[in-house]
C-alpha cells in the first residue's frame, strides 16, 4: 500500500486577534488507501469543515470567533462549624464541557 507524504505549515496567531493558516508545500499526494483529507475543527469535535479540491498555491484561514463566556451557575449550600474561629470552605465543579476543575474559597467565621 501506498502511503502520501505532503508537507504542510500551520502559523497560529495568538492574542487579542486570534487566527490560524495553513499553506501546503507542492501538489498533495494522497494515501492509497483513504485519499487525501484536508480540514480543521475546533477543539472537542463540534465545528469543523473539510476541503475536498485543495488549492496549494493559497494559503487556508480558519476564522473563529472571539471566545465568549459559558454562562453561571449558582447554588446554595449550608455547613456547621464544629470549632470557633474563621476557617476556609470550598466548592468545586466538574463538567466534561471544560477542562478545568473550578474551585470558590470562602472564608466563614464560627461563634
Amino acid at each position: 500500500m501506498e502511503r502520501g507524504e505532503n508537507t504542510f505549515q500551520v502559523w497560529i496567531q495568538l492574542g487579542a486577534t486570534e487566527n490560524n493558516w495553513m499553506t501546503y508545500g507542492g501538489e498533495l499526494t494522497p494515501d492509497a488507501a483513504v485519499g487525501s483529507l484536508v480540514g480543521a475543527e475546533n477543539r472537542d469535535g463540534t465545528s469543523g469543515v473539510t476541503v475536498t479540491d485543495v488549492d496549494t498555491d493559497l494559503a487556508y484561514v480558519v476564522q473563529t470567533s472571539p471566545p465568549t463566556a459559558g454562562g453561571a451557575v449558582t447554588f446554595d449550600y449550608t455547613i456547621k462549624g464544629l470549632l470557633h474561629g474563621t476557617w476556609s470552605t470550598s466548592a468545586t465543579l466538574r463538567s466534561d464541557a471544560i477542562n478545568t476543575i473550578p474551585i470558590e474559597v470562602t472564608k466563614i467565621r464560627v461563634r
